[in-house]
């Protein structure tokens, strides 16, 4: 919900397809697969395949996904009278969502005190070191320039996904630290995304 905003406002709308074909497979495929099965790893619960598959074959936006694909391929009709309606209710979604996201924000600084070290960590590594990987391996070494490259390393930088923090809680994982890198690291992208 972030990361949108931040794309359009500093390379453009041109940035907005290619950042939605980066940040969807993360969000419905990384997530729901790897994620999930690290999660089931490190809290010692089982997960099946048959778990996975549903996660990733349930999720609205991967279900949406699929059939404005298979409707753009098929020809169905109707897609220039949807499309505008569509168009003016998402325009609603990326202020509401940083409205509730703000909202429901709670930064107890007792809690950041005693978390500081893992949350600095954590905070570090999501937000420096993570881009700048991809930063390194998509223009030193893959040489890859241009609007691509630069929306893939932008996304990258992005806050720590508000999922992530669901599935530590559902898989009773460290829930706290894991809301604390979502709070935290939202408004802190503002900053360090542009840098």
């Amino acid at each position: 919900f972030v990361g949108f905003p931040i794309l359009e406002a500093l390379i453009g709308k041109q940035a907005l397809p290619i950042g939605i074909l980066v940040d969807q497979p993360g969000s419905f495929l990384v997530l729901p697969t790897l994620g999930l099965i690290t999660a089931a790893f490190f809290s010692g619960q089982q997960i099946s395949t048959q778990i996975i598959l549903k996660r990733v074959f349930s999720f609205p936006p991967f279900i949406a996904l699929i059939v404005s694909v298979v409707w753009a391929k098929t020809g169905l009709t109707g897609y220039d009278v949807l499309s505008g309606a569509f168009e003016k209710n998402s325009a609603t979604l990326i202020p509401l969502a940083l409205f509730s996201v703000g909202f429901s924000l709670k930064l107890d600084w007792k809690l950041i005190h005693k978390r500081l070290l893992p949350l600095s960590i954590g905070l570090v590594f999501k937000l420096i070191f993570v881009p700048a990987f991809f930063s390194l391996f998509y223009l030193k070494w893959l040489k890859l320039e241009g609007l691509e490259a630069q929306v893939i390393i932008l996304e990258s930088a992005m806050a720590t996904m508000i999922t992530s923090a669901i599935v530590a809680s559902e898989y009773h994982l460290d829930a706290e630290l894991a809301n604390l890198m979502v709070g935290i690291s939202i408004p802190l992208s503002f900053i360090t995304v542009p840098l």
